[in-house]
């Protein structure tokens, strides 16, 4: 058994940007060990995907506007790969500089030592208990990580996350029907099948006894270091934790208009990647 597998999500109608996130991806993940799958609900056309080196999944699960193909989608590519830890990324989320070796291994090590169901490369600058290790035998910045709250509507947010294979297909097993921005807002029932209600300023009302999956939950606690460029937290140039990521979608359409970092990176991204409004492919990624 792998240790650890990068599995992207797509759908039939973005295996284009699927295939450009994945080639940036590819280029910037050379110094790791890690075997690459693409998870589509159906793919239209595979032969775009050629000339790269990555294992495409067809889950051959129907389309769905409303994106409820997506917790199907997953679990059918979980049951089919041999790996402990999934690096889950979605098909917007575009790697752009290398992934750090040292700080990958180290920190996949800390996962496995901890026995942590879900970490989060997503920063906050919340008062979180703080994840008490010895940073330095994974070679982590010391007080790096945090506990993530069981009430944030984040709680499993769908940045670019290390879910332990096992966990994520029991959650979605239970929640079958969602979509990704279900998972991502945490709007999910627990084992006993009930949701909860909402409050405000970004955190759900959640008794201390809802969460009955007994997961452990990491995410990074919120510095220079550790920001994302793709929120502006970061300005691309200086040093980061393990890699830096642009969103270059949002709401279908190429994002130059969420968060100045993402359109600055796509004002030179498709340029040299010769994508415009007439690319028959891109197209209609472009806003009007």
């Amino acid at each position: 058994m792998n240790d650890i597998s990068l599995l992207m999500y797509t759908n039939q109608e973005y295996l284009d940007i699927a295939k450009l996130t994945m080639s940036e991806f590819i280029k910037n993940s050379k110094n790791i060990n890690i075997e690459k799958y693409i998870v589509s609900n159906s793919f239209k056309d595979i032969t775009i995907f050629e000339d790269i080196e990555v294992k495409l999944i067809d889950s051959m699960v129907p389309f769905d506007s409303r994106g409820s193909h997506f917790s199907q989608t997953i679990v059918n590519a979980l049951e089919q790969i041999d790996s402990e830890y999934i690096l889950l990324l979605l098909d917007d989320m575009c790697v752009f500089t290398p992934i750090k070796e040292n700080t990958f291994n180290g920190l996949l090590r800390m996962i496995k030592d901890e026995s942590i169901d879900y970490f989060s490369t997503t920063a906050y600058d919340y008062n979180w208990p703080l994840l008490q290790i010895n940073y330095n035998n994974y070679g982590l910045p010391e007080n790096s990580l945090m506990m993530i709250n069981p009430s944030w509507q984040y709680l499993y947010s769908t940045q670019p996350c290390i879910w332990k294979k096992n966990s994520l297909l029991l959650l979605l097993k239970n929640n079958l029907d969602i979509s990704v921005n279900y998972l991502d807002t945490t709007n999910i029932k627990n084992l006993k099948g009930v949701y909860r209600d909402r409050t405000e300023h970004g955190f759900w009302e959640t008794d201390n006894n809802f969460w009955d999956y007994g997961f452990k939950n990491v995410c990074l606690s919120l510095n220079s270091l550790t920001g994302r460029f793709a929120f502006d937290e970061h300005n691309g140039e200086d040093d980061y934790f393990l890699f830096l990521y642009s969103e270059i979608l949002r709401f279908g359409k190429f994002n130059i208009h969420s968060h100045n970092n993402n359109r600055i990176f796509l004002e030179k991204f498709l340029p040299k990647n010769n994508i415009n409004k007439e690319d028959i492919r891109y197209g209609k990624f472009f806003s009007n």
